[in-house]
């Protein structure tokens, strides 16, 4: 006797297949929209099809929509087999990650790491490395570095890892230790003015302002971005405003300006070096000119969103000045 519902599952699984292709091709030329309203009619069709669910979660994901793309992805789970599980995960992974839902991005990628090798479309490395960034985001630093530490002593040529390595020993305040991480990456390609600025960056962690100049001199003379640019004209900035240098500091700080106006740390760094040139008594109160560049660094940026250093630096030019521009502000 002849199968009718076989042969009805078997066009039914064609039709899907061609129209998962036919979202995914539009998701690849950049498509996102056609490629959702593609996915919803394949769901309303299909409504129990994981690659119905899943076409449109990626869809979502794409537009950025990630906690739709979340339940869509929840959806295709339900439905899914063990065959297409793994790529399913893996969306929902990235899409918890950038709603910084860390944590349940962490979930997801043990999930992958725990699958069998025999069904793993990503490689562990990736996965790891993946986990280290959510355990950063989520200040589990020490965590964090143990795993990168073990994929720089399995590749020790890749540069990003080596780098997530340093970002994290900074964040520690372990400075000296990732001096040297940053020395092999500056090995490695000589030619990265960025590296320069993290040379310089170190040396002023350190107070060693005049490593911090002598790096920010030297990146400056390489090809770069204009942002890469504006942080070595920035770091040489603050190097000769502690080592009393305050019109060169002066210079600097206008160049790195003239490359980034909106960084509110070198607003605060200029209205610093303009105090120090006016040779200012720290108790009486500071020139409008002054204030007028610290107003600026508050328009591009609210002061409890400052770095510490910031806050510190602003300390240096009067005592309490902080909150002294903090409850002016509040009262504009």
């Amino acid at each position: 006797m002849f199968d009718w519902k076989t042969l009805k599952n078997s066009i039914s699984d064609k039709w899907t297949v061609h129209y998962n292709l036919s979202v995914q091709n539009l998701l690849d030329d950049g498509e996102d929209h056609k490629a959702l309203l593609l996915s919803n009619k394949k769901v309303k069709k299909w409504p129990k099809h994981a690659d119905s669910w899943k076409g449109k979660a990626d869809a979502l994901f794409e537009l950025e929509r990630y906690r739709e793309s979340i339940l869509a992805y929840d959806k295709a789970l339900k439905y899914c087999d063990s065959f297409s599980k793994q790529s399913i995960i893996y969306g929902k992974m990235w899409a918890h990650h950038d709603t910084d839902e860390f944590s349940k991005a962490i979930e997801c990628a043990d999930r992958l790491l725990k699958a069998k090798k025999i069904n793993r479309e990503y490689s562990e490395n990736e996965l790891l490395d993946f986990k280290a960034d959510c355990l950063h985001h989520l200040e589990k630093y020490e965590k964090a570095l143990s795993i990168f530490k073990k994929l720089v002593k399995e590749d020790p040529e890749d540069t990003s890892t080596i780098w997530s390595c340093c970002n994290i020993l900074v964040d520690l305040k372990k400075y000296k230790e990732a001096e040297p991480l940053i020395d092999k990456l500056m090995q490695l390609d000589p030619e990265d003015a960025k590296m320069f600025v993290n040379k310089s960056f170190i040396g002023l962690l350190t107070k060693d302002y005049r490593k911090a100049l002598d790096y920010s001199k030297r990146g400056l003379k390489m090809v770069a971005e204009d942002d890469i640019l504006a942080s070595l004209w920035y770091n040489k900035a603050s190097a000769e405003f502690w080592l009393g240098k305050y019109n060169e500091a002066d210079r600097s700080i206008m160049m790195s300006l003239g490359l980034d106006s909106d960084d509110s740390s070198s607003w605060i760094m200029k209205a610093g070096i303009t105090a120090k040139k006016m040779k200012l008594n720290p108790e009486e109160p500071l020139p409008q000119i002054v204030l007028d560049d610290l107003y600026v660094a508050v328009a591009r940026e609210e002061i409890d969103e400052w770095d510490e250093d910031d806050k510190e630096f602003l300390e240096e030019i009067q005592p309490g000045l902080t909150k002294l521009l903090s409850d002016k502000v509040k009262m504009v």
